[in-house]
């Protein structure tokens, strides 16, 4: 039975309408969707977001019983990929917690909720992928435009993210060597598009912003014979665009 990746928006989706939740007891969700709603905008912009984002809370809530939660962040995922014994602490409890005293609050309560200082958790993470696309930049500027779209730019990508699997793994101090080499195909869906993002960015100069990274690493909870459920039409064109359909769970609309 195929596991069924979640995005954010799909939990907004369910949300309005309980029938749009799969009756596979496959579903996953990752916990960078539960930072995302607890940190969402839509706690303070309006009542309409803030219907909408308890509506989202209370289907994960209701749901809880039948969801596989994915306690790995998304570098600790990876590491998990390579290292099968690899464990990290799960904050999913605290995060249902928040959502279950969220849900018997009103908009009026959260209205003044400071959200700077979640949301700068992720901005520096933004910045450093901006940085990265550097990289790219200055390939571009010694060989121009059009031989850089004939050039192999996944070795490099792939560096990176072996870089930042051993950035986490030193950090977590757990006794785990350094990664050398990491079976790729395991998250090739993840790989290719963050090739490809980090290539479009060099390309066009446009900054990724913090949704743009989330939803990219999302990607990482996706391996071979699961499928990755979103809304969003602009991954789901470019998951296209490279081929990998074969990932996308069917009710996008």
């Amino acid at each position: 039975m195929k596991k069924i990746v979640t995005d954010t928006n799909v939990w907004y989706k369910i949300g309005q309408d309980y029938s749009h939740f799969p009756d596979e007891p496959n579903v996953e969700l990752p916990i960078p969707v539960l930072f995302e709603l607890f940190t969402s905008q839509n706690l303070t912009k309006n009542q309409s977001t803030f219907a909408d984002l308890k509506l989202a809370i209370a289907a994960i809530l209701d749901f809880k019983a039948e969801i596989i939660f994915n306690h790995f962040n998304p570098i600790q995922a990876l590491i998990k990929n390579h290292y099968p014994e690899y464990d990290a602490k799960s904050g999913v409890e605290n995060y249902l917690k928040e959502f279950s005293a969220l849900r018997k609050l009103s908009f009026e309560d959260c209205s003044t909720v400071d959200l700077s200082n979640f949301r700068n958790v992720i901005s520096p993470t933004t910045d450093y992928y901006n940085k990265v696309s550097v990289a790219y930049k200055s390939e571009i500027r010694k060989i121009g435009k059009s031989n850089f779209h004939n050039w192999d730019t996944m070795p490099k990508t792939k560096e990176i993210v072996i870089d930042l699997m051993n950035s986490e793994i030193e950090a977590s101090q757990l006794g785990f060597p350094k990664i050398q080499d990491f079976d790729f195909s395991r998250v090739e869906l993840f790989i290719n598009i963050f090739n490809k993002q980090l290539r479009d960015i060099a390309i066009t100069g446009e900054r990724m912003k913090d949704n743009d990274w989330n939803d990219i690493f999302l990607l990482v909870y996706v391996n071979p014979g699961s499928e990755y459920w979103t809304y969003e039409k602009k991954w789901i064109r470019k998951i296209s665009e490279l081929g990998f359909e074969k990932y996308l769970y069917g009710p996008q609309n």
